[in-house]
């Protein structure tokens, strides 16, 4: 393996470690599926819940199948979704007739030579957003906003039946406070 290919793999261990070591345990709640509840050391990867009783125990992991909800001790709360068919562990953002959830998303940003110099990528930093799901009432399935023109058919889809909302103005709607007060103004408003 030459030297340059070295330093690559070097930097892109070093970048993943970097990434990893953002999601620290923290301390949590965890609601189990038999209502029972266990506080302890947590943290989410991917849809799945790690979680340790101190820093010391071994870890366990919970899923859908065992987990119900994850509280965090500064009140951020995460429940399980199915959004596409694939189970996800979203942030809960409000409740409601319209509820809504986030999940935040992390990627890694590499500059790369294109003088043919054979200069390894670099980091450039990384970039966080966030993608928002809406789901209604109780229910198990949520749709994720994506893009400007399946957003506005999903926007549509939820918000039909709210003759005050649909009424709003394009500056009225846009005066809310993001997406989350879309959804409490709708909550409020409508039936």
């Amino acid at each position: 393996m030459d030297i340059i290919k070295k330093f690559t793999l070097i930097i892109v261990v070093f970048i993943t470690i970097n990434v990893l070591s953002q999601n620290k345990y923290k301390e949590a709640k965890i609601l189990l599926k038999d209502s029972i509840e266990v506080s302890g050391l947590a943290k989410i990867s991917g849809n799945i819940i790690k979680f340790k009783k101190s820093k010391k125990d071994k870890k366990k992991k919970y899923n859908y199948r065992k987990a119900m909800k994850l509280t965090f001790k500064n009140g951020d709360q995460h429940v399980f979704k199915i959004s596409n068919g694939k189970i996800i562990l979203p942030k809960i953002e409000t409740l409601g007739k319209i509820s809504l959830f986030s999940i935040q998303k992390t990627v890694t940003n590499f500059d790369f030579d294109h003088t043919g110099n054979n200069t390894p990528p670099r980091s450039n930093g990384s970039n966080t957003f966030t993608i928002y799901y809406f789901g209604r009432d109780n229910s198990y399935s949520v749709t994720a906003l994506r893009n400007k023109k399946s957003d506005e058919k999903i926007y549509n889809e939820f918000f039909k039946n709210c003759k005050v909302f649909v009424d709003l103005s394009l500056e009225e709607k846009q005066k809310f406070n993001g997406m989350k007060g879309t959804v409490e103004f709708y909550n409020e408003n409508c039936k």
